[in-house]
């Protein structure tokens, strides 16, 4: 079932210093999705509920340009429909994770992730998902 679709992903974000190390971000996104006449070999028509996104992170800056973070992140709603039918699909979980970022140098930043979903609803649950992210800013 292909996607094949417009989404619509505003959101808001707050960061925070706590003191002159530890820091928190909270964040809230809403999607909002197209629909799609042709999602499958049947041309069956996907459509899908709009899907809430809430994340914090605790952050702690450890020297020049190193910092860990550990937080939360929450999608709800996301249920989807084959021509009016639940498909039994949604974005419904709750997710643990960890990060590390080294700032190499004025334009360059590497960050791996670690996260666990710890409860999933409408779809499979991620026991282990990592990920790094290489990062060169202009």
């Amino acid at each position: 079932m292909g996607s094949h679709r417009f989404v619509f992903n505003p959101g808001t974000s707050v960061h925070k210093d706590l003191t002159k190390q530890l820091s928190v971000d909270l964040s809230a996104d809403i999607y909002f999705y197209g629909h799609n006449d042709h999602s499958n070999a049947l041309d069956q028509r996907l459509t899908q509920h709009p899907t809430t996104e809430w994340q914090t992170y605790l952050n702690y800056a450890w020297n020049k340009g190193f910092n860990t973070s550990i937080g939360y992140q929450g999608h709800r709603g996301g249920s989807q429909y084959l021509d009016g039918t639940f498909n039994g699909s949604m974005t419904d979980y709750d997710e643990i994770r960890f990060a590390a970022a080294k700032s190499v140098s004025q334009h360059f930043q590497i960050l791996g992730e670690l996260n666990h979903q710890f409860a999933a609803n409408g779809g499979f649950r991620q026991n282990l998902g990592a990920s790094i992210r290489l990062v060169y800013i202009f």
